[in-house]
């Protein structure tokens, strides 16, 4: 069943059709996140269901932006909504963000508000997190292989949570916004 929004940014010129956040959850985040977490090692169903967890902010912004822009912070642009995002959301949308641009370009040139953490698609892969690795309460007991990020920092976190943490933050603005 296709949910498809017409939404106008005031003029017939600037109307467009976008998806509603809801719809894109449902039927593109939630089905790839799920598909890769029962295939966690494969690389590219990580990647493409982190790159949706990301899309889905262009999709609110697109949205909101057109229907009621206080419910993305009344965010100039959609840099700003995923800055927003970051600051006062999840943290690890930005991590999300990095991956996804890192997947998409191979390597990063440009500099965003709060820093890059990733700059290269070569720094996610399978590995495994050590004891003295992962952060607390993110490592698996006797740490087998999974994806993991290796940021610039040289910091190694588990793929899986940072996409499950923003996985819920969107899951709660979704409820916020009684969708």
């Amino acid at each position: 069943m296709e949910h498809i929004t017409c939404v106008s940014g005031g003029s017939m010129n600037q109307a467009a059709k976008t998806r509603s956040p809801r719809s894109f959850f449902d039927e593109i985040v939630e089905p790839s996140f799920r598909s890769w977490l029962a295939d966690e090692l494969c690389e590219w169903k990580a990647k493409a269901a982190v790159s949706n967890l990301d899309i889905m902010a262009a999709t609110c912004f697109v949205f909101w932006n057109a229907v009621d822009p206080t419910k993305i912070r009344n965010s100039a642009s959609e840099r700003a909504y995923r800055e927003h995002l970051v600051a006062s959301e999840c943290g690890d949308f930005g991590l999300v963000w990095d991956i996804h641009d890192a997947h998409k370009h191979i390597k990063l040139n440009s500099v965003r508000t709060g820093g890059r953490a990733v700059h290269r698609s070569d720094q996610t892969g399978v590995d495994s997190l050590g004891w003295d690795e992962a952060r607390w309460d993110e490592g698996r007991w006797d740490s087998p292989d999974e994806l993991v990020i290796t940021m610039d920092s040289s910091e190694k976190r588990s793929v899986r949570i940072i996409a499950q943490n923003v996985f819920d933050m969107w899951e709660r603005l979704l409820s916020d916004w009684s969708m």
